[in-house]
């Protein structure tokens, strides 16, 4: 469901955005509206590991489905490896 790395921050503790569909608008948008139906996904990079392990901390979709205003659109998005 989520493309390739969009941007790597050189932060402190670093960031990497991806695309992914948005779970809202996944259940909520009829199949033939033309809306779009990804959004952005914000993932912090854990330390610790011989690869880079994410954990999403954000996510924005066009729609306005933000995890600002709905914190548990975070559970959609399992930690993964960059």
């Amino acid at each position: 469901m989520t493309s390739g790395v969009t941007r790597v921050s050189t932060d402190s503790v670093a960031h990497v955005t991806t695309e992914a569909t948005c779970p809202l608008c996944a259940i909520v948008l009829s199949l033939d509206d033309e809306k779009p139906r990804t959004g952005t996904v914000r993932w912090e990079l854990l330390p610790g590991f011989r690869f880079s392990v994410g954990k999403a901390v954000s996510f924005e979709c066009p729609n306005g489905h933000t995890s600002v205003h709905d914190p548990d659109i975070l559970k959609a998005f399992h930690s993964r490896r960059f």
